[in-house]
């Protein structure tokens, strides 16, 4: 979950007095069997190893305080991720999605180029972790894929994700347009 520590959080299933873990009991109402991970305190993760975080750009401003958490110490702490900037400016992705009890809900996320280019950054960092950076790649190769073959009316240009510098750019739509896919994964 990336949280725009600017705008305002609405959700639908926000009461008036939120409880003082109301992220996690959030979670909790799709799956009960989600937790908190002690020593990953923005993660948690269900019975099948699903997991949720939370996330939020770095501060630019080091005097500035910004909340790390939407409840008290037992809810989830928001990971702090550098040039999530970039996510939270560009444009949005907005659809009404009906869930398992047949009600409506607005999914609004990043733009999917957006989110595959910055994986791809996050994949090139060198003081990141191997393992994440493996993850960030798969991960950005399959929303590009997934954009390039249902979504073929957007370009991974530059002109079209303003939010990131033309060289970040340039370099995933390097990655992105080598991209092979096998026969059978769909």
């Amino acid at each position: 979950m990336l949280w725009d520590v600017k705008a305002r959080l609405n959700l639908a299933a926000m009461d008036q007095d939120r409880p003082a873990g109301w992220m996690i009991d959030l979670l909790k109402k799709s799956d009960r069997s989600f937790r908190r991970v002690r020593r990953q305190p923005f993660r948690a993760v269900n019975k099948d190893g699903y997991m949720v975080n939370l996330i939020k750009p770095r501060p630019k401003s080091v005097i500035a305080a910004e909340p790390t958490r939407l409840g008290d110490e037992s809810d989830l702490e928001a990971a702090e991720i550098g040039n999530l900037e970039w996510l939270v400016s560009s444009p949005k992705f907005s659809q009404v999605v009906i869930g398992n009890n047949g009600y409506p809900a607005a999914m609004v996320c990043p733009d999917p180029r957006a989110f595959a280019v910055h994986k791809i950054w996050m994949s090139r960092q060198p003081d990141r972790d191997p393992l994440k950076k493996q993850r960030d790649r798969c991960q950005a190769l399959t929303v590009a894929w997934i954009v390039s073959r249902y979504f073929p009316q957007y370009k991974f240009s530059s002109s079209e994700l303003k939010m990131f510098p033309k060289s970040i750019i340039d370099n995933a739509r390097h990655d992105i347009d080598a991209l092979t896919v096998p026969d059978d994964f769909e």
